[in-house]
């Protein structure tokens, strides 16, 4: 089916494999493999967005793990430590604690909700309500082993959640919506849209359909507003990436209420690139 090489994130390991019917076959040289050459992709990194008392902030790219962002950070910052996470397919801030006061502080206020986080989304279909409130409690399954996680609605069981959300631009077929998750639920946003009938576009894991256009989850944390280790506020922000317009550009061409997407984002007080 074609050549490929796989390796290690980091780059410190790689290796020329034949794409078959059965998975990846391991080759010994690249001269087993012909012409063209494969290339080795440039991983996907985080890059810094700034630094303050007990923290470091970080714009994450789509398609990288947070995990993988909090190796690459620790090369730099060796006690550095997760105190939230990012979908791998969401990209925007993300906080992470520079040493153990920070960590302390951050996941305190993370606890109780005292972190304000703004998110951009869009969703399928014409949101009819101009702004609301989801609150659904929400429990996890486990899909497929490892981290493989999915939330579903359990008012019985489940944790309470709470998401409030403003309609920024209608399209003929989608939303793009502002979103702010008082509770920190994995997968939170993504299965709160779902369960009002609304899922985000591509989001198959919760009933999303896919557009061709969608070639990420359109999902972007913009912005968090908490304190910091010494108790000073701190303002972090992320401009939508160049693939989350692109697709917003293709999402919203026609029938769009208001008419440029952009002059809404602005309104919101989240940066855009342009």
């Amino acid at each position: 089916l074609g050549g490929c090489v796989v390796g290690l994130f980091d780059g410190s390991f790689w290796a020329p494999c034949i794409i078959t019917g059965l998975g990846l076959e391991l080759y010994g040289s690249l001269e087993e493999l012909g012409e063209p050459r494969p290339r080795l992709l440039t991983p996907p990194r985080a890059t810094l967005i700034q630094e303050g008392a007990g923290y470091v902030a970080l714009d994450k790219p789509s398609g990288l793990r947070t995990e993988d962002a909090l190796k690459q950070l620790r090369l730099t910052h060796g006690e550095a430590e997760l105190v939230s996470r990012l979908d791998k397919g969401t990209s925007g801030c993300l906080i992470v604690a520079s040493n153990k006061e920070g960590a302390a502080c951050l996941t305190e206020q993370f606890a109780s909700q005292k972190v304000a986080k703004t998110y951009f989304a869009l969703v399928w279909g014409r949101v009819a309500s101009d702004e609301g409130s989801i609150q659904a409690a929400l429990s996890l399954t486990q899909t497929g082993g490892k981290s493989r996680y999915r939330a579903y609605i359990d008012n019985d069981l489940g944790k309470p959640s709470e998401t409030q959300w403003k309609v920024l631009a209608r399209g003929d077929q989608t939303t793009l919506v502002s979103a702010s998750p008082l509770t920190g639920r994995t997968h939170q946003i993504r299965c709160h849209f779902a369960h009002i009938g609304h899922p985000l576009v591509g989001d198959s894991k919760y009933g999303g359909a896919p557009a061709a256009y969608a070639r990420r989850l359109p999902l972007h944390c913009a912005a968090l507003v908490g304190l910091d280790a010494e108790g000073q506020a701190f303002h972090i922000a992320s401009p939508l990436p160049e693939d989350f317009e692109q697709l917003l550009d293709e999402a919203l061409r026609d029938g769009v209420e208001p008419s440029n997407w952009r002059d809404a984002i602005a309104a919101c007080d989240a940066p855009s690139k342009n």
